[in-house]
């Protein structure tokens, strides 16, 4: 159970307990009043809130519970302001209003909360109660609908700012389970994912398929002679200069140690060895300084397709044996197989 489910239910169970007490003390105090009609509801009221606490507590069904709970509350909303136009009942009827907005969810709870508002103003404005059973003094008409309205905006902003945060911490999330913490790229996790996605789709649609293995040259030499941070910021910087070049449907992405990868949909051989030439190309005219020395960057790519390897694993062998031949035919090459 998520850090959210447990707040809701610990919610629930706030609002089970404090609308059971704020029912039973209201069912006494109308008791003294001799209102017997508000005597009954409340008594009512009180027995659907312990069934939905015994529900929630004993059986564990929070869904059930909920939704008894907040059935009850609107009933009961309803009911009192066609029957009771005593303060305490007003009051009462707005502070149900917290449960709505935190248990049921953004656009649930807007939606009810927004029903149950204009129903009210209905009923108090129009007239509708005093043809029903009473008739309302005008400042408790006001003053009811301007707490509803305030309190209703406050439980949503409430709701709303937590909505918010959990999507914001659902996003993190995610860029951390698929995004690589140096290069900001997509990390392997992701890219075998997609590789593999991709590779069945277009086998079965019999469509082009292409990738470019980059590995950066000498970088074991980088980070002896100049630090990690230099062999980091140079494997970043090829990581940026990948990301340039892609398509909107490309995806270019951290593979390994010191080797990127782009990902070419729809992209035959021939084109992806074009592309490739052009990344070494701009590599090659990168350079990074340290302590007053200039470092040459350059990658030695492979390149392949769908088109000439029957399974992934065979695609991704022949890129690395491609990588392989370029490093061993002098660096800063682009071979195609």
């Amino acid at each position: 159970m998520d850090s959210l489910q447990k707040t809701q239910r610990h919610f629930l169970l706030f609002c089970l307990v404090a609308h059971q007490l704020i029912a039973i003390s209201c069912a006494i105090y109308f008791c003294y009043q001799e209102q017997s009609t508000q005597v009954i509801f409340y008594i009512a009221l009180t027995s659907f809130i312990s069934c939905a606490l015994t529900i929630f507590c004993i059986f564990q069904r929070y869904k059930l519970a909920t939704n008894i709970f907040l059935s009850s509350l609107a009933t009961g909303m309803l009911f009192l302001i066609v029957v009771s136009d005593h303060q305490i009942s007003a009051l009462w009827c707005v502070l149900t209003l917290p449960a709505f907005a935190m248990l049921l969810g953004h656009y649930s709870s807007l939606m009810i909360i927004t029903g149950l508002y204009s129903i009210a103003i209905i009923i108090l404005i129009s007239g509708l109660s005093n043809s029903v059973l009473i008739a309302y003094d005008g400042t408790l008409i006001m003053r009811f609908l301007f707490s509803y309205g305030l309190l209703t905006s406050i439980s949503m902003t409430i709701e709303n700012t937590r909505f918010a945060l959990l999507r914001q911490d659902n996003f993190d999330d995610k860029n951390l389970a698929t995004q690589d913490f140096l290069t900001q790229l997509p990390n392997r996790y992701f890219l075998e994912e997609k590789l593999e996605y991709w590779f069945q789709k277009f086998t079965a649609e019999n469509r082009n398929f292409s990738i470019i293995l980059a590995d950066l040259d000498h970088c074991k030499s980088i980070n002896d002679h100049h630090g990690r941070k230099i062999g980091d910021l140079a494997l970043t910087k090829m990581g940026q200069l990948l990301s340039q070049e892609v398509r909107r449907e490309d995806i270019a992405g951290r593979w390994s140690g010191n080797q990127l990868i782009m990902l070419l949909p729809n992209v035959a051989q021939d084109i992806a060895t074009t592309i490739a030439e052009r990344l070494r190309k701009k590599a090659s005219e990168t350079n990074l300084e340290s302590n007053g020395a200039k470092i040459e960057l350059t990658l030695s790519l492979g390149v392949t397709s769908m088109a000439r390897n029957s399974d992934l694993d065979n695609l991704l062998s022949s890129a690395e044996n491609c990588v392989y031949q370029a490093k061993q035919m002098g660096r800063n090459l682009v071979i195609s197989a």
